[in-house]
């Protein structure tokens, strides 16, 4: 996907800061592509949350997906962070559908499977968890634990 919107020489940083894994093996990269004015990476600086790139490639990549469940599937309560998403809805039985071709799209169009173990519908009463945290609707209100 990146390919055809970047130039070979922007697709060249790209793939070099993936597959960079140490803070001296980044600058030496960036240092590369000075006329860019790419910050240098400080250690212990941000976030400790694996490559830098992870999060922006992860919504660049799924973009299309997240609209998909907005516009056409008419999701309104969607959530998503990387790979993991919550959808609120009102009715199961429209999620169910849902699920059905929002597993079929992810396998089909983005050649990912969802991780059955997690992937449930849900009561919001009996709470749920999302990104370490336990959400519970509770007397109209959302508690997080």
């Amino acid at each position: 996907m990146l390919r055809k919107k970047l130039t070979d020489e922007e697709m060249k940083i790209v793939e070099e800061i993936i597959d960079s894994t140490n803070e001296e093996y980044i600058n030496q990269v960036l240092d590369k592509y000075v006329k860019y004015n790419i910050p240098r990476y400080e250690k212990k600086k941000g976030l400790p949350i694996g490559n830098l790139t992870s999060q922006f490639l992860s919504i660049y990549y799924l973009n299309k997906l997240d609209h998909f469940i907005v516009h056409d599937l008419h999701l309104k309560y969607y959530v998503r962070y990387m790979d993991d998403f919550v959808i609120l809805h009102e009715d199961k039985q429209y999620l169910k559908q849902c699920l059905k071709i929002i597993i079929e799209k992810l396998e089909k169009e983005y050649l990912l499977q969802v991780n059955e173990n997690k992937t449930k519908i849900i009561n919001a009463q009996e709470g749920f968890i999302f990104l370490g945290y336990k959400f519970i609707l509770k007397n109209k209100k959302t508690i997080m634990i």
